[in-house]
């Protein structure tokens, strides 16, 4: 069932003007308070290193990007050595400025990452010890939404983090998902899933994407806002994005939306740069946190394990148990209340 659309607005060109200038300035709340302070600190912090080095901040040269990542991981000239998850942050917010200012996302640059996972690695081997992936835990997850840029890659974003929770869907399901699949009804979507990893016969299963009472929350209001922006209303629902043209000073980066299929390793991609942008470890996240965060959840809001494996498409209820991360302080785990 293709979801209901709307034609698209016929405006004058100096009230389309106007429409754009307000998003904007809307655009400009949608960070958290203390997330746009963070911002505002570490931006500071590369443009005063770039200004020492001789470097342009915006757009900045790869090679100084990765210059500055190994100075903060190493304290080469900044004097203290930072974790690798603020490494990341710093990454994160370097990444932010550079779409906000219609420039290519370093984030998504190979070198860049390779500097990135060689800190990681690096901070590991000095003690760190490695950590199962964390699932997605509520506070986590509306502390990452709250900090994604109201843009449309933004939109894109937040809507994939938003339905691979929401459904706990592999990441190779999520990105196979095409608008045909896609059943609408008053509580949300029911998503009809085809072969997965067990489901070599193609059986299928069907997953509901349910909505939530917030509108920052709802993965179904996410993604019916994607599809407005996009256009889509047949084919893939989640797409890669392409750049009409070289950005520079004078000409802002222009993304439109391709007609490939997003990889499920972009979902990996950005959940890292989702987490990193507020501060928490990448290396601690991947896409299977959102499904292991599902798990998690719908297990604390006392779901059965039967209603759970059917969602996920588990073949056996140790599998499911084994993705569940329980809280050992508090309501929902074993020791709670047993003093009382």
């Amino acid at each position: 069932m293709v979801p209901p659309s709307s034609p698209p607005l016929d405006l004058s060109p100096e009230v389309a003007q106007k429409f754009r200038d307000s998003a904007r300035e809307h655009g400009k709340h949608v960070y958290a308070r203390n997330t746009e302070r963070a911002y505002r600190s570490d931006w500071r912090i590369f443009e005063g290193w770039c200004a020492s080095m001789g470097q342009t901040p915006l757009p900045a040269p790869v090679d100084a990007i990765k210059a500055f990542m190994l100075d903060a991981a190493d304290g080469i000239t900044l004097g203290d050595t930072h974790k690798a998850s603020t490494v990341a942050r710093y990454l994160a917010t370097i990444s932010t400025r550079h779409r906000r200012g219609g420039f290519p996302s370093p984030w998504e640059n190979p070198e860049i990452q390779e500097v990135l996972s060689s800190i990681v690695k690096k901070k590991a081997s000095e003690g760190n010890t490695r950590r199962k992936k964390r699932a997605f835990r509520a506070a986590d997850l509306y502390q990452a939404l709250d900090a994604i840029p109201a843009d449309l890659q933004g939109l894109r974003d937040r809507a994939v983090i938003l339905v691979g929770f929401a459904t706990g869907m592999r990441r190779s399901e999520l990105v196979a998902i095409d608008v045909e699949h896609l059943d609408r009804s008053e509580w949300g979507f029911a998503v009809h899933v085809g072969r997965s990893k067990t489901d070599q016969e193609g059986v299928g299963r069907v997953v509901g994407l349910n909505s939530a009472r917030s509108e920052g929350r709802c993965p179904v209001r996410a993604l019916d806002a994607w599809f407005r922006a996009a256009e889509i209303t047949t084919g893939p629902i989640f797409r890669s994005l392409r750049s009409l043209n070289q950005p520079g000073k004078d000409a802002p980066r222009k993304l439109v939306v391709s007609q490939d299929r997003l990889s499920d390793d972009a979902v990996a991609i950005l959940v890292k740069e989702a987490v990193a942008r507020v501060g928490l470890e990448p290396a601690d996240f991947a896409a299977h946190s959102l499904r292991s965060g599902f798990v998690t959840t719908a297990d604390a809001k006392g779901k059965s394990v039967g209603q759970i494996s059917a969602q996920t498409g588990h073949k056996s209820a140790s599998t499911v148990l084994g993705y569940m991360q329980s809280n050992v302080l508090g309501p929902g785990s074993a020791g709670y209340g047993l003093m009382d």
